[in-house]
């Protein structure tokens, strides 16, 4: 491809790698909320009683969750970091209509 077909769907490519770390970022945020409500209803359960092996089990599994998310929230971190350097090196669209994705990639530069 040559290099002005590339600049003309950088802008385009550039809003759909932000959607899709945004999707990542509240997916995430969805599995810290599963894991919170998770050690809610082990602390409020009554049919199994709470007892410190149980709470302790299910606190390792939370942690562990809870590790997992922040390795890939550092990942996504990176991916965000490179995207907003590729944006700075790219010169402004011109006459390109992105629709909504416009305002987006405007507001990055």
């Amino acid at each position: 491809m040559s290099q002005v077909g590339a600049r003309y769907c950088c802008p385009e490519a550039i809003c759909e790698l932000l959607e899709s770390i945004a999707l990542e970022e509240k997916a995430l945020a969805n599995l810290i909320n599963a894991e919170a409500e998770k050690l809610r209803a082990v602390i409020s359960s009554k049919q199994t009683p709470l007892t410190p092996e149980n709470f302790i089990a299910v606190q390792r599994e939370v942690v562990s969750m809870l590790q997992a998310v922040i390795k890939f929230q550092i990942l996504l971190q990176y991916k965000l970091e490179d995207l907003l350097e590729v944006c700075r090196q790219q010169p402004a669209p011109k006459q390109i209509n992105l629709g909504k994705s416009a305002a987006r990639y405007k507001a990055l530069l």
